[in-house]
């Protein structure tokens, strides 16, 4: 879930979609966990939930800012024109994804996720305790390394709200 929980993190969406993914993914989770606790497939899984909540919430960032920018398409026999286009667009998008995220961390947290799951697999019966403590500290680090990829945010970008509790005054009513 640490992963999972990371990822949905990651993902530029209202907090509200975030609170929804993390309950349904927490669920679905607890689900997995009670009818197959130790099938090995309930970590790919639960982590191609977090990997679909930060691609779903890539795709609402970029249905907002499409939407923004649309215009009717029009028809261009021009094939050299329209492959610019379409190559400027990508370079565009690849230079926005190069500006949100450090991807060394996130070329580690995937390194630390693959010795996660190798250490999953090495578990057997007489060595299960030091496989075990490895999947934990390698599936930890892993999300350590995700959540220092996220850049932080300038002053001039869109600021997420707050919870409605952290902007009550909780000092003493004195």
């Amino acid at each position: 879930m640490a992963v999972v929980s990371t990822f949905i993190y990651m993902a530029s969406m209202d907090e509200a979609s975030k609170r929804a993914i993390h309950t349904s993914a927490f669920i679905l989770t607890a689900l997995l966990a009670v009818m197959h606790a130790t099938w090995s497939a309930n970590i790919f899984i639960v982590v191609a939930i977090g990997i679909l909540g930060l691609l779903f919430g890539w795709a609402l960032e970029f249905s907002t800012a499409c939407r923004s920018v649309y215009r009717l398409p029009r028809f261009d026999l021009n094939m050299p024109e329209r492959w610019q286009n379409m190559k400027s667009w990508f370079w565009n998008r690849m230079k926005k994804l190069q500006k949100r995220y450090h991807w060394r961390f996130v070329l580690l947290g995937f390194v630390a996720l693959a010795l996660a799951a190798t250490s999953w697999k090495m578990e057997a019966y007489q060595s299960y305790w030091i496989w075990h403590s490895i999947w934990h500290i390698t599936i930890y680090t892993s999300s350590f390394f995700f959540l220092c990829s996220t850049r932080a945010k300038r002053s001039n970008e869109q600021q997420e709200s707050e919870y409605q509790l952290t902007r009550q005054d909780s000092s003493s009513r004195t």
